[in-house]
């Protein structure tokens, strides 16, 4: 009802002003590749925004926002109807794709890169296992349902969701390992051919063109099923790989937006400048260590704007709502 609504005012042409009664609230969108067909390794993974789609949201952000570098809002002065535009992951399609609409627009981005799979000597686990399940099933998907406890006729998606939410890093590359091996694959020779990512010769070009990259681990793990110690390396690692190729990274971002209170002090004692989660709305001005992100799809401008105007900023007003309300019901009960 809430996206509905919000494609209503667009097609009223009511937004406009909606913008302009929120201009003081920065929005920062979240991408992740962009591809004309989605490939096998992002296939149903709500995260792919086509060129063509890409184009129209570029056009529809300069017609109605400022498109602003991520340092505007870390340094606080992003302005009035700020938009920030982010990539997470570092796909090869980004650089592809989306670099030159941004470019020949004049306009600014964030890559924040898994550090592991630059230049593609493998691929981030969860894509992998994706393309494993769709075409190397019979392999593929016995292990995966007995290791995950799956049902035999579960989506892949779903079954993605489960490995995600049950991640250990052992376990999950014993899984690829064995898949690999009773398939007759070689892991290396898979990430090379699939060319899924970026490589630093491209990442260096980007950045002399004006983008830049943050810190998304080194391997794209939940981290919440991690360790500190564990968490701290995974960033740490990748920090020290983004630090030597194009500068040390003043932002990270969580992958799948999972993080816990761990998460948290390992961002601090590394001395991010912003940290980037998933979904929400920001507050004003923004929290930096905490700053809220809007998944941007394969969508049209109405959803686009419905998505940024009004189904975020009101999942955001349910959350300080229920947070309040979690803080006032023990009060209540001691009372």
């Amino acid at each position: 009802m809430l996206r509905w609504s919000g494609v209503l005012l667009y097609w009223l042409h009511l937004h406009p002003l909606v913008i302009w009664l929120a201009r003081r609230r920065t929005r920062i969108l979240l991408y992740h590749a962009c591809e004309p067909t989605e490939s096998d390794f992002i296939r149903d993974l709500e995260s792919n925004t086509p060129p063509d789609r890409f184009d129209a949201h570029l056009n529809f952000l300069v017609r109605h926002y400022r498109v602003v570098p991520l340092d505007a809002l870390e340094r606080g002065a992003p302005g009035d109807r700020a938009v920030v535009i982010t990539f997470d992951d570092g796909y090869a399609s980004v650089y592809a794709n989306a670099f030159p609409r941004l470019k020949r627009l004049g306009l600014s981005a964030t890559v924040y890169l898994t550090t592991d799979v630059v230049g593609n000597r493998a691929l981030i686990w969860i894509n992998e296992l994706n393309w494993l399940l769709r075409n190397h099933a019979t392999v593929a998907r016995p292990l995966v349902e007995s290791l995950f406890d799956c049902g035999q006729h579960a989506a892949v998606p779903a079954i993605l969701q489960r490995a995600c939410a049950r991640y250990q890093p052992s376990t999950v590359h014993a899984l690829l390992s064995e898949i690999r091996a009773r398939a007759g694959l070689d892991g290396g020779a898979t990430a090379a051919g699939a060319r899924l990512y970026l490589t630093w010769e491209e990442v260096r070009e980007m950045g002399r063109a004006g983008v830049t990259f943050g810190n998304h681990t080194a391997s794209h793990p939940n981290l919440v099923r991690l360790s500190e110690a564990a968490q701290a390396a995974e960033i740490g690692r990748a920090q020290d790989a983004v630090s030597e190729h194009v500068g040390r990274p003043t932002s990270l971002a969580y992958p799948f937006g999972l993080h816990d209170a761990a998460s948290r002090r390992v961002a601090a004692d590394l001395r991010f400048t912003s940290v980037m989660e998933v979904g929400g709305c920001n507050d004003v001005p923004p929290t930096l260590d905490r700053v809220a992100r809007v998944p941007a799809g394969d969508w049209s401008c109405a959803a686009l704007f419905a998505e940024l105007e009004i189904v975020a900023p009101a999942k955001a007003y349910m959350r300080r709502l229920r947070d309040a309300i979690r803080r006032l019901v023990p009060d209540f009960l001691c009372w």
